[in-house]
């Protein structure tokens, strides 16, 4: 049920399925001509349709949203945990409309949600709506779990992968920038790492390829600040544009620039430390490192 309802919505605004995965935030991995369909369209021109098409199918999301309803004390059972995922799913395609009555729904049910699927799919659907009860339910979910660890490893990741719903709305990459001053998030933790910056360079392609580039000058900054104390993590962050010769020459060029600077300051990073590096490895056996160098 919830793949028909991404494959319908998204034939209707010219994308198909895994397009739409991408634009609403999903997890599913978009190259090659989806991506570029997604980044040649136009995040407003694609905002505007995807809406258009939740408002001409709202009757059948209303209905289905009420009709998924679980009655009675909350328990785990694969047709309850079932019934509520699709719910959810109905309520964001609701909200990214913007309705006024979906945005209500929303609101209601994060308010009075008995269970954290209920809770934080409400929460989805208005981070990634237009709706300004989207900020007070932000702040009322972190005040809630500011102590838990994991779930606000998903706050983060929610808002990172959020799409800009309008032209007046704040730039995903400004909140982006903004969260990373909160006393939750350190470039010392991966996990916040992941979430944070992970959400925002590979799982919000829209937002991350903006056409000014600086989606990739943010992201040269950062994987070259996480260089300097842990390069496992760095690299992970860096393998978000290993597929950059997939994307079209004029995209090619501006990820390029990104490319290099990294690469620049990465060279000079290691020129401005040589003897300390040469004093730390002189003692070491790199026989093995040359000896696979040259196999390859």
């Amino acid at each position: 049920l919830k793949l028909g309802c991404h494959r319908e919505l998204g034939c209707q605004i010219g994308l198909g399925r895994v397009g739409l995965l991408q634009l609403t935030g999903g997890r599913g991995v978009v190259l090659g001509n989806d991506l570029g369909k997604v980044l040649s369209a136009g995040l407003s021109k694609l905002s505007k349709g995807y809406a258009q098409a939740v408002e001409a199918m709202q009757a059948d999301f209303l209905g289905r949203y009420l009709d998924l309803e679980v009655d009675g004390e909350y328990r785990y059972h694969p047709a309850d945990a079932g019934k509520r995922s699709l719910r959810n799913l109905c309520l964001r395609y609701l909200a990214a409309w913007g309705g006024p009555t979906a945005i209500d729904l929303a609101a209601k049910q994060f308010e009075h949600a008995g269970n954290m699927t209920e809770r934080y799919g409400a929460l989805a659907a208005l981070v990634q709506s237009d709706a300004p009860q989207r900020t007070d339910a932000l702040a009322a979910f972190h005040d809630r779990y500011r102590d838990d660890a994991l779930v606000l490893d998903k706050w983060f990741m929610l808002q990172a992968t959020a799409w800009r719903w309008s032209d007046t709305a704040p730039a995903t990459l400004d909140e982006v920038r903004a969260l990373m001053g909160n006393p939750a998030f350190s470039l010392s933790n991966p996990n916040k790492v992941y979430s944070l910056l992970g959400g925002y360079f590979k799982s919000n392609a829209a937002e991350f390829h903006r056409p000014d580039g600086a989606g990739y000058a943010f992201w040269a900054e950062q994987v070259v600040a996480l260089d300097r104390n842990n390069p496992q993590v760095a690299s992970r962050m860096a393998r978000a544009l290993e597929g950059w010769r997939k994307f079209t020459p004029e995209i090619q060029a501006r990820i390029r620039v990104a490319l290099e600077q990294v690469a620049a300051m990465t060279l000079a990073h290691y020129n401005d430390n040589a003897d300390s590096f040469w004093q730390g490895t002189r003692e070491h056996d790199v026989s093995q490192n040359i000896a696979a160098l040259l196999r390859h």
